[in-house]
């Protein structure tokens, strides 16, 4: 299969007009065919309409002096021929449209099978292997804000089993021609096969040579862009996402080392940058929610008046079931859930990042330092030196008191 810049959708006049390239998947050009097709066929009717109704209008005016003629009140032939053809044209367009969408319904067998989860205003993708993504980009045109890089196989069919955590959500990725509704409750599906990865295609280049997946230096790879394409709320504009298409054999690598090769703070900083920096900075900046800049181990007051400390159980429950205890000054704020859309090991990832961030962040005694009250000079684990019991000190003895008389 090539990249499909060769088939016929995207060989027909003023195509690159309306699109920015060829289709990436295995069905756009399909949908480019059908949509040239009657773009071209719309443009004829109407400049030879236009051309007919000009004629008509200048040959038929009305004169001075001149009678006007007996317009005709029915012909038969004329009628069905302005109806029946038409109508045939429209059986083409359906048949087109109908195959097109039938390739778009029905998936290919084998290849990835995988989660992806919709939340306000984020994507969670699980592959088969539990792992997630293991790259953002940057806040470009995309969205305003760093958006996460889904690795997947080129020629290879993926499908896509989507649900939503809140509200109603919609999978688009323009390359792909696609559009899919995503539901609270209920599943639906998507599916893709990308074309071959063209010759001069960009390479993958990591600028840290102790990046674990430095690896990937010089594959070359295929972005297509994911939009949210229902409106969701404030920040539907920055739901967004990238399928990055990769060489099989370099998937196959990545795949296997997945995000378990990333340190816990390093990982706890992607799923923040995929997850939780819409309404969480950590510059200080207050956004939706509290800025994680030094929150972990501060001491926050609830709106109730309770005061609770950030740590490791506060965060999971807030996480979990944000609406239990919440900072004053954000009561009106409904974050959603994360339940089912984080695991434990995700969890623990994101404390070690929140920790990492704040001076707050109290170091967890380790068993191999001294004791506070050790000496220099003691091995890690012994005892400090028993004190030797102090003697009491010896009361005065008391003078009796000379009692009154009487």
């Amino acid at each position: 299969m090539t990249f499909l810049a060769d088939g016929p959708g995207a060989s027909i006049p003023l195509h690159s007009w309306w699109y920015k390239g060829p289709g990436g998947s295995s069905y756009s050009d399909a949908s480019d065919f059908a949509f040239m097709t009657i773009f071209w066929y719309s443009v004829v009717w109407f400049v030879a309409l236009f051309a007919i109704t000009t004629y008509f209008v200048v040959k038929y005016r009305r004169k001075e002096g001149q009678a006007s003629e007996v317009s005709p009140q029915h012909n038969t032939k004329i009628e069905l021929i302005w109806t029946v053809l038409p109508s045939l044209t429209l059986v083409v367009m359906f048949v087109m449209g109908f195959r097109g969408y039938s390739d778009m319904l029905v998936p290919k067998g084998g290849g990835l099978d995988c989660d992806l989860l919709a939340q306000k205003w984020s994507w969670s993708l699980k592959y088969p292997t539990g792992g997630s993504n293991t790259e953002s980009l940057k806040a470009n045109e995309l969205a305003s804000t760093t958006v996460p890089i889904y690795y997947f196989p080129e020629e290879t069919p993926v499908k896509l089993r989507l649900i939503s955590k809140d509200v109603m959500h919609a999978l688009w990725v323009p390359d792909f021609r696609a559009k899919v509704d995503i539901l609270p409750n209920r599943y639906t599906k998507f599916w893709f096969e990308s074309g071959k990865i063209p010759a001069g295609a960009k390479t993958l280049m990591f600028a840290d040579i102790t990046d674990p997946f430095h690896f990937l230096d010089g594959v070359p790879y295929v972005d297509h862009a994911i939009h949210c394409a229902e409106y969701c709320g404030d920040f539907h504009s920055d739901m967004a996402a990238v399928i990055r298409i990769i060489p099989k054999d370099a998937f196959a690598e990545w795949l296997k080392k997945g995000d378990a090769a990333l340190p816990p703070v390093q990982r706890g900083q992607k799923i923040w940058e995929t997850n939780c920096q819409t309404c969480h900075s950590i510059d200080g900046t207050l956004r939706t929610g509290p800025s994680w800049k030094d929150l972990f181990g501060r001491t926050e007051t609830m709106t109730d008046g309770s005061t609770v400390v950030v740590d490791d159980n506060y965060t999971r429950e807030s996480i979990y079931e944000p609406q239990k205890r919440i900072v004053g000054g954000f009561g009106g704020v409904i974050m959603p859930t994360f339940a089912g859309a984080l695991d434990a090991d995700q969890i623990n990832a994101l404390i070690a990042y929140m920790k990492s961030i704040s001076v707050n962040a109290k170091e967890e005694p380790d068993p191999a330092d001294p004791k506070p009250d050790a000496k220099p000079g003691d091995k890690p684990g012994d005892k400090p030196e028993a004190k030797p019991d102090a003697k009491p000190e010896a009361k005065p003895a008391e003078t009796p008191k000379a009692e009154p008389k009487k």
